[in-house]
């Protein structure tokens, strides 16, 4: 982020107010430390100063911050050279003090406006400000301003500690391992090579310094007559070189001693710990493609089983407190205030969460999945293997993607609200069991996502899928409940029978299966849509071509992420998950289909589907795209299900092969059908 030219503020005198009686003498965006409210915030603030001979009354005033406005409503009196200080935490209710605005940390203008709506008393447009840093005037109530590494709120401003610029950034370059420094000015620089910050006893960095593979650096200007300039850092990998990675620099102390540190062993595990006081401030390196971007942010363990695992997942916070710049940026990804790294430590993870994540984009996109880059990571230089970077599948997230500006969203297998109210969940569940009508159920839930989340569910047998369950949906009164899918590394072997198991539940669970058979309407139609799951982005041939795809893509990075964790996990190699998921999608589609036969006593029929020439057009079944020339698959006998076909430019619909009936679409029932090809002819243009 570019940081605007201090000194040109620093020389900027208020003209507007002058010996009006009260001038804004002190702010500070992004406090951290030097102010603390009894409610234990730390929040942005303003100091006022009397300037007239007579005290003077606020009531009526009003404080501008862009298109954003506070207004004084009662009594608040400013003393002759009295200090007043406005916390700007956005609790007004707290009283006349408390402001319901903020200080953007890169810079913005903030005008004190008379009772008359219109005229300036005072006005200020202050640059991008480090963290726990003030700017302010020097002396109290005089024209010009100075910044405050130590600030002073509600007292007098003092030239002790006063700096009127700040220093530049470190550009650092690594050539066989030794580092340089650009620019090369009079600053001093100071460095360390453990991950921790650089302070003022940090030791002085010198062009050529020789720093051993698998540590990083991080380095600052730390001039005498300047506040410091930001950090900034560079990573001296060790073995194969990562054009793309991500790699943290923390204090060894916040992330490994044993009462403080987040990632301490033993009796301690703190990694088993959260809340703010277990989130840790870091430094990040985002290296993609031909992008470099370094960033303060904070640092926490995440996850809920696996944080006992040596490889562990994290959460990314980009906070005030931290000194953050703004969101974490990834490209894809978008800009988020929170970002995972998801450490995929469980047999098969990533090649199964991978696979389900693009079967439920390419079956139409009715469940929620976080988008992720999966990235090297690097934690004090020291390589930690493979992880997936996304956003957090919380309410900004959904708020993003979907557009809408509030929600409900709910979370476990309690229906656990963590916004708004999970009340008509409850009552579409009440209705669900009822078998209401699938045209009442529709108006409260979204049934392609609750079929789909079934459907993966099933195929999958995932272990856990009654814990990783989350709703949302848009708090409007026409809001329907979508599903999000997540955390799909625990499958169930390729022969177990998990519609049994499900079904057995005692609890009412999601994904509801044995509500969903039960119901005249949707049972039929969640049968029908494994069907034609199964016949196309689950068809074996495909499910095959997309597993050796994603193989391929990650196998090198796969392999060294099983090199650096198989000492201490028990994990089979790449090549074997490869195996073994390849079993799974050669072998469940016929599992599956016998399970359902059983429950639902049916017979199973063998029906081929058959694609047009590709020129003339297109099959689908139950709105999916037939992919490749030919499927043959079992289907129920008495379970109707759909097929369309789809014509192309300059082609028309001309009927079915071997059936009659000319409508392109149509329902099929397995019990009287053998084979479904659609027809198509050169389309007729009449003049």
């Amino acid at each position: 982020m570019r940081r605007p030219l201090l000194f040109v503020a620093l020389l900027c005198w208020t003209l507007y107010g002058w010996g009006q009686g009260v001038l804004i003498n002190e702010l500070q965006p992004a406090c951290q430390r030097s102010l603390s409210t009894p409610e234990g915030d730390h929040p942005d603030w303003v100091e006022l100063i009397g300037t007239g001979p007579r005290p003077i009354d606020l009531n009526g005033h009003t404080l501008s911050l862009g298109a954003r406005h506070h207004r004084f409503s009662s009594t608040l009196t400013l003393a002759p050279n009295q200090h007043l200080l406005l916390f700007f935490d956005g609790h007004p209710e707290r009283g006349e003090t408390h402001i319901d605005l903020k200080l953007a940390r890169e810079g913005g203008t903030l005008l004190l406006i008379a009772p008359d709506g219109s005229s300036v008393v005072d006005l200020y447009s202050w640059p991008e400000l480090p963290a726990d840093v003030s700017i302010g005037r020097l002396p109290d109530g005089s024209r010009t301003w100075s910044l405050f590494p130590i600030p002073s709120p509600g007292e007098r401003n003092t030239t002790d500690v006063a700096r009127t610029r700040v220093a530049g950034t470190v550009n650092l370059v690594s050539a066989d391992g030794h580092i340089t420094s650009h620019p090369n000015n009079k600053d001093r620089i100071r460095y360390t090579t453990d991950g921790a910050a650089v302070t003022d006893s940090s030791p002085l960095l010198t062009d050529g310094l020789l720093v051993t593979p698998g540590r990083v650096v991080r380095a600052r200007r730390m001039p005498t007559n300047a506040l410091p300039g930001p950090e900034t850092m560079l990573t001296v990998q060790d073995g194969r070189r990562e054009p793309t990675y991500i790699s943290i620099a923390g204090d060894p102390v916040a992330l490994y001693n044993d009462t403080s540190g987040i990632l301490a062993e033993g009796a301690a595990a703190n990694f088993s710990r959260s809340g703010p006081a277990w989130q840790k401030p870091v430094l990040v390196e985002l290296a993609f493609e031909d992008t470099n971007s370094v960033c303060p942010l904070g640092l926490a363990v995440a996850g809920s089983g696996s944080r006992s695992l040596p490889k562990r997942s994290f959460k990314l916070f980009a906070r005030d407190r931290f000194g953050s710049d703004g969101p974490i940026e990834l490209p894809g990804l978008g800009a988020w205030d929170e970002l995972l790294l998801r450490a995929d430590a469980s047999p098969h993870a990533l090649l199964r969460n991978l696979l389900a994540e693009e079967v439920a984009r390419s079956a139409g996109q009715h469940l929620d999945v976080q988008r992720s880059l999966v990235v090297p990571l690097f934690l004090n230089g020291n390589y930690q293997g493979l992880y997936r970077a996304m956003p957090p599948k919380n309410g900004p997230w959904l708020m993003e993607q979907s557009g809408d500006e509030a929600i409900d969203l709910v979370d476990g297998p309690g229906n656990h609200a963590l916004r708004g109210s999970e009340d008509r969940l409850s009552m579409a569940i009440e209705a669900l069991k009822r078998k209401a009508p699938v045209d009442s159920l529709a108006m409260w839930l979204d049934l392609e996502s609750l079929l789909d989340l079934a459907s993966l569910d099933l195929y999958t047998g995932r272990a856990d899928h009654d814990l990783n369950v989350r709703c949302w949906r848009p708090r409007e009164p026409d809001g329907r409940w979508r599903w999000i899918l997540f955390d799909m590394d625990l499958w169930a072997p390729v022969n177990e029978n998990s519609l049994e198991r499900m079904c057995s539940a005692t609890a009412v669970e999601a994904p509801y299966l044995p509500l969903l058979l039960a119901h005249p309407e949707l049972g039929p139609r969640f049968i029908a849509r494994v069907e034609g799951l199964l016949a196309t982005v689950l068809s074996k041939a495909h499910a095959s071509q997309l597993l050796d795809s994603l193989y391929d893509t990650h196998r090198t990075a796969m392999e060294r992420d099983h090199e650096r964790w198989a000492q201490v996990l028990e994990r089979p190699s790449p090549r074997s998950s490869l195996e073994e998921l390849h079993a799974h999608v050669q072998g469940r589609p016929g599992t599956l289909m016998m399970q359902l036969a059983e429950h639902t006593r049916r017979s199973l029929r063998t029906i081929r589907f058959e694609s047009p020439d590709p020129e003339q057009g297109q099959l689908f079944i139950e709105d999916l795209p037939l992919i490749g020339a030919t499927v043959t698959q079992q289907l129920l006998a008495g379970i109707p299900v759909r097929v369309s076909a789809v014509a192309h430019p300059d082609w028309e619909f001309a009927g079915w092969e071997g059936l009659k009936g000319g409508s392109p679409v149509r329902w099929i029932d397995p019990s009287t059908v053998r084979s479904v090809k659609p027809l198509f002819r050169k389309a007729v243009i009449r003049p």
